[in-house]
């Protein structure tokens, strides 16, 4: 399953193989997908289309960096749901990326 959530050859290929790097990669992801998570959050309660494609947007940049597929997927489908400001939608994909980054995280760390 840790495939399906982190592409560790992308990983392996962006830190050229440092697995101190790798780490210190991930922690940082760790640390500013968490922030970005509860700023997303406050943007889905206020409905800030425009904080919320923002956050987004790096969150799944920071994503494609490391390598985490599924939140990088989920986080374009957030995209898409700011695109049609579908507010329902988003509390639910909310819900499946934190779900998502807590297993992309334990993957990692296995």
């Amino acid at each position: 399953m840790s495939q399906n959530l982190v592409d560790f050859q992308h990983l392996n290929a962006m830190s050229d193989g440092d697995k101190d790097f790798e780490a210190e990669l991930f922690g940082l992801f760790e640390n500013d997908s968490s922030e970005r998570i509860s700023a997303i959050r406050v943007g889905i309660e206020e409905q800030d289309w425009d904080l919320l494609k923002k956050e987004i947007h790096t969150l799944k940049g920071a994503a494609s960096n490391v390598g985490a597929v599924k939140v990088r997927e989920i986080s374009h489908q957030m995209e898409i749901c700011c695109n049609d400001k579908n507010i329902e939608q988003m509390h639910s994909l909310l819900e499946l990326l934190k779900q998502d980054l807590k297993a992309t995280l334990e993957a990692f760390h296995q």
